[in-house]
């Protein structure tokens, strides 16, 4: 009996030193800096490629599942070993812990699936040992796994069979997609200067450690009126910041890589237009995440309790995953998420009930009453740390630079006079 209890603790010691040194807690971190940066991309980048490439290969199960816990362990050493000090850098250590997470999450559907990966219409996956024709400056192989890696929303392949593409806004001719990527790229970065610039400005929410939207020194309509704007100014932030940088990526994969323009479509389709929240979460809003929630929640919700139980099942995914992202031990991320979720089935209600859907102006204020309103509340503490963090470095920033000196002139000049 005692060498069997004996046999535990040395097991259950060894599990935890593993598990300590796989996810230390945040003051025992490595400091992310320049010394760690290749090896901090390198090692979950090999694995999780490598399984995105066998993904595309036949009779690759086996060797996939095995390959799992390396990808794994990877991204978690990358995501949780390493730590951005500076506050002020807190929105890259965002992007990071993010990425980190879509990683491990797209490694386990990688390597799960029993099949593999297919593009649509594709009957059948080629062996390990055929040779791809090479179309372009990169390997066959490893532009096959990057191409798989990066289909975010699974257009064009057999996991975004039912997710929404939005209507083209660029050319699918090459030489005019380049020039409408560049403009457009350009301007989605003007946007989110603009909208980083205008909250920096808001007094007494910029700071690090304990910033606010909320001002409880102000009389409570200007308190609410700039806590809306604040987070208004925030969800642009994300719109404009997500379309520059799938933009920037558009530019090298269809200007370097000679990926097809056909293959890019806008990521946001005018969520304020919305007049329902299926409509903001199922085709106004991105989707780029939509197949990593629907496999990390919104499946085992609806084998448990169907319909309600996928719509709540993905957004409790989701929230999971934001609230993991920022590193806030704050459930209240969470309960927007599931919100939203609720929200989708009072809708459905609705529906059932007067055999109409929400729309029109009291559906747009039903979804800005849900996302605004009730997301001020459930988000305040992360969108409260925006302000004082840096996005766009200032000597980068043409509306600090230029375009408020430039007003700022006017005014004088006007004043003056």
């Amino acid at each position: 009996m005692r060498t069997q209890v004996t046999l535990i603790e040395g097991i259950y010691g060894s599990a935890s030193r593993v598990f300590a040194s796989l996810v230390p807690p945040p003051e025992h971190r490595e400091p992310f800096s320049t010394r760690s940066f290749p090896i901090a991309i390198i090692s979950p980048s090999v694995p999780f490629l490598l399984l995105a490439y066998l993904s595309r290969r036949a009779d690759t199960h086996l060797t996939r599942l095995l390959l799992l816990p390396v990808a794994v362990t990877s991204a978690l050493y990358f995501t949780l070993h390493y730590k951005i000090e500076d506050a002020r850098y807190g929105i890259f250590e965002f992007i990071r812990f993010l990425v980190g997470y879509y990683i491990l999450g797209k490694s386990l559907n990688f390597a799960f699936v029993r099949e593999g990966r297919f593009k649509t219409g594709e009957r059948r996956l080629q062996r390990v040992n055929e040779v791809s024709a090479s179309s372009g400056i990169l390997p066959p192989s490893l532009n096959d796994a990057l191409e798989l890696a990066f289909a975010v929303r699974g257009i064009g392949w057999d996991f975004g069979r039912d997710v929404y593409v939005p209507p083209r806004t660029k050319s699918t001719q090459r030489g005019r997609f380049l020039r409408d990527a560049t403009v457009a790229c350009i301007k989605n970065f003007l946007i989110v200067d603009l909208c980083d610039s205008l909250i920096k400005l808001a007094p007494g929410v910029d700071s690090l450690e304990d910033g606010s939207m909320f001002l409880q020194d102000l009389p409570l309509h200007w308190r609410y009126s700039l806590s809306t704007a604040v987070y208004v100014l925030g969800g642009m932030l994300i719109i404009f910041g997500l379309e520059a940088g799938s933009d920037f990526v558009s530019l090298l994969a269809v200007g370097l890589l000679r990926s097809s323009p056909d293959a890019w479509f806008p990521l946001y389709d005018s969520p304020w237009r919305s007049t329902s929240l299926h409509h903001f979460w199922g085709k106004g809003w991105h989707q780029l995440l939509r197949h990593v929630f629907l496999s990390c929640g919104g499946y085992a919700g609806g084998w448990l309790a169907g319909q309600a139980g996928l719509v709540l099942g993905t957004f409790l995914a989701s929230g999971l995953y934001h609230e993991l992202g920022m590193q806030l031990l704050d459930h209240r991320i969470m309960l927007f998420f599931v919100l939203q979720g609720i929200g989708i089935l009072l809708e459905n209600v609705y529906k059932r009930y007067t055999g109409k859907r929400v729309g029109g102006v009291m559906g747009w204020c039903w979804t800005a009453f849900w996302v605004i309103i009730l997301g001020q509340m459930c988000t305040a503490r992360a969108i409260g740390r925006l302000p004082g963090a840096i996005l766009i470095p200032r000597k980068l920033s043409i509306v600090r630079g230029l375009v408020f000196p430039g007003i700022r002139y006017l005014i004088e000049s006007i004043v003056s006079r």
